[in-house]
């Protein structure tokens, strides 16, 4: 066996040394889809108020304060060179309306004609620029429902469309590796326990817990602000981050009150208070009284109760008898819980960008560590049983 691996190791070691000849020493043809340069488009913007102010802005990004619903517009002038590419931008619960030489060529949220709500939502904003562009005069306009969202402007880059698609996607390939992940090993752990069920085995909240990484991994994805690339109804996505925002703390409570057993009692009013919160929010939202961005500050609040009596509970497990198990859990649900408090500082300060970012990272490493400790259990329960 030993002349095996030898041979085994010898044949991957040839095939390395192929690949890096082939990517330096020859010359191969590159059909890469994205070739082209992406160029920063940041300067000489001009902001007008409704009232008549007028501000030259030195680069973006760029945050003032505003009123709900306030018309703001930003003007620049678009150099000849770039007709026929694409501009992109970062556009942050707010409607646009861009105009070109006089002629409107994108809107975004000016025809939503949704049955309850007005959250615009964020999305990544893919404007054209026409090829037969004359004096090249772009205008912005920007309205938001809510103070201070109409006067952030993110950065802003020209390219080719397929550049510039791809680049938003290479820039947050490894935010969608994490939601790739957190959702796999949802899914996994779901499948998990269905199967230990079937062949009448102690299942841990394997489903429970399972459940909650699936929601957690579809909220990442939405988060990330590439999926309206594929499938462009953001009013769906905007839905589905507030719905899960509530929802997913009752899978999170679930796992942890069969964990905790002595617990369970805490658990279950935590379970009803946050039951009351989604009946709440979905009666104001649906009846137009309160929207669901105002009532937010509560689910994040309930998120952070949630985390915080877990990280109590293994604290005072820990206090009394240390376990190497133990401890390793406590310190996956603290990275949560450091990624989850820093996410919502940064959503009640920068308001946008990648709200989810940090919390999305201790997440994915809570989400490992768990998967390595049920699969280890559930080893040993199959292995009890194959010795008996």
């Amino acid at each position: 066996m030993k002349k095996f691996e030898k041979i085994v190791i010898a044949v991957v070691l040839i095939q390395l040394l192929l690949i890096i000849g082939i990517c330096n020493f020859f010359e191969v043809d590159d059909m890469t889809l994205a070739k082209g340069s992406v160029y920063s488009f940041n300067k000489g913007w001009t902001l007008i108020r409704e009232n008549g102010t007028v501000t030259e802005l030195d680069n973006l990004p760029y945050t003032a304060q505003c009123e709900a619903n306030e018309r703001i517009i930003i003007e620049n002038r678009i150099p000849r060179k770039y007709r026929g590419k694409t501009l992109y931008f970062l556009s942050a619960d707010k409607t646009l309306r861009v105009k070109i030489d006089g002629k409107e060529v994108y809107t975004f949220g000016l025809n939503d004609k949704r049955t309850f709500g007005h959250t615009p939502g964020s999305v990544m904003a893919f404007v054209d620029i026409p090829p037969q562009m004359e004096e090249g005069v772009i205008q912005i306009e920007m309205c938001s429902p809510y103070d201070n969202y109409a006067t952030y402007i993110g950065q802003m880059s020209i390219a080719n469309r397929d550049v510039a698609i791809l680049t938003l996607i290479v820039n947050k390939a490894f935010s969608l590796i994490c939601s790739v992940l957190i959702l796999g090993i949802g899914l996994l752990l779901w499948v998990l326990g269905i199967i230990q069920r079937l062949t009448k085995l102690e299942t841990d909240g394997m489903c429970r817990l399972g459940a909650y990484f699936i929601v957690m991994g579809i909220y990442n994805f939405i988060e990330t602000k590439t999926l309206t690339v594929f499938y462009g109804n953001q009013t769906l996505y905007s839905f589905m981050v507030f719905i899960i925002l509530m929802t997913a703390p009752l899978f999170f409570q679930l796992y942890y009150a069969k964990k905790f057993k002595k617990m369970e009692a805490v658990f279950k009013r935590m379970l009803c208070l946050s039951l009351l919160n989604v009946a709440v929010q979905l009666f104001l939202q649906l009846t137009n009284r309160v929207d669901f961005m105002n009532m937010a500050f509560v689910s994040h609040g309930l998120v952070l109760l949630n985390i915080i009596v877990v990280i109590v509970q293994y604290i005072r497990i820990l206090w009394k008898t240390p376990d190497k198990g133990y401890m390793i859990e406590f310190v996956a649900t603290l990275c949560m819980a450091v990624g989850g408090v820093m996410d919502v500082i940064h959503t009640y300060t920068a308001k946008v960008g990648d709200l989810g970012k940090y919390s999305r990272y201790g997440i994915t490493l809570y989400a490992i560590i768990f998967l390595f400790i049920h699969v280890r259990k559930l080893i040993k329960q199959y292995v009890g049983i194959s010795e008996e």
